[in-house]
């Protein structure tokens, strides 16, 4: 997969019946020699273009505003391209130009967070009397309604993609409940901790690669009587073994996930399991 050739290009596209002026600047990304193109509904004048380079030329603040974009742009297609390889997924024009447009890597629209959040509680509502109180499901209702108002105040959204989940959405989360609702912090804390259930859903799934809640570990736990000192190593800890490992996220995803130089560092965790297998499992054999 990595063996790919990769490029990606800017150049202004020449329309039908073109005479002269601004002409649209295209995105082409190009993997193993088939090419993709997209638009970046944006035009430029060619006089004022380098076509070696992909840029505007010049230091008027139009090409320079215009390189600053374009900067940005190429990074977030590498990004993408990175994305899909610790999903292990197959890198390919088509595919990194969806992530790009929003969309999943094969076409399909993205996660949704309240969708993922509605469905959680709709598995709750069937097993109620089985494995959960109805009060477990108000709790979970309501911290549903607070997160669809909060996304309707911090970004004037019915709903996001989980992608764009990370460290500050949280810590605006909690700013608003204490500001804007009046909670105090443990009620805070008690309903970003229904929140985190649904981020630990969407790693497990695959769908989300980095849990946003580090940080704020330590306080949920205090909040839901967990006395277990949670410290970065414990989260860290939890997230290789519990959350992937245990979910058969290959060894080598969670590797890059750590941000380990090898897959060695890694392994350690992955022996860990297995000596907790060989513990489990010991009293069955006693017993045979």
């Amino acid at each position: 997969m990595n063996s790919k050739s990769f490029g990606l290009l800017f150049y202004l596209k020449k329309p039908k019946g073109y005479v002269n002026g601004d002409r649209p600047i295209y995105l082409r990304i190009i993997v193993n020699g088939i090419a993709k193109e997209s638009s970046l509904q944006r035009t430029w004048d060619p006089d004022r273009w380098n076509s070696d380079s992909g840029r505007a030329t010049g230091t008027k603040n139009d090409a320079r505003a215009l390189n600053a974009f374009l900067d940005i742009l190429q990074g977030k297609v590498h990004e993408a391209r990175h994305h899909l390889i610790l999903d292990s997924k197959p890198v390919t024009a088509a595919a990194v130009r969806n992530l790009l447009q929003g969309r999943e890597a094969d076409g399909e629209r993205p996660r949704m967070l309240l969708e993922i959040f509605q469905h959680h509680n709709d598995q709750i509502a069937a097993l109620i009397g089985k494995e959960y109180a109805s009060a477990t499901l108000t709790r979970y209702k309501t911290a549903l309604g607070h997160m669809r108002t909060y996304l309707q105040w911090k970004f004037k959204t019915a709903d996001l993609d989980i992608r764009k989940l990370d460290y500050e959405f949280i810590s605006e989360f909690e700013f608003w409940f204490k500001s804007v609702k009046g909670c105090d912090h443990n009620t805070t804390m008690k309903y970003l901790a229904c929140c985190k259930k649904i981020v630990l859903r969407c790693i497990r799934n695959g769908w989300l690669l980095r849990d946003p809640f580090i940080g704020f570990n330590k306080e949920i736990a205090d909040c839901c009587g967990i006395r277990k000192d949670l410290t970065f190593h414990t989260a860290r800890h939890t997230f290789a073994t519990t959350v992937t490992l245990n979910s058969h996220v290959p060894l080598e995803s969670v590797s890059k996930m750590l941000g380990h130089k090898n897959i060695s560092g890694t392994q350690h965790y992955a022996k860990l399991l297995d000596k907790k297998i060989l513990h489990d499992i010991q009293p069955l054999f006693l017993k045979y």
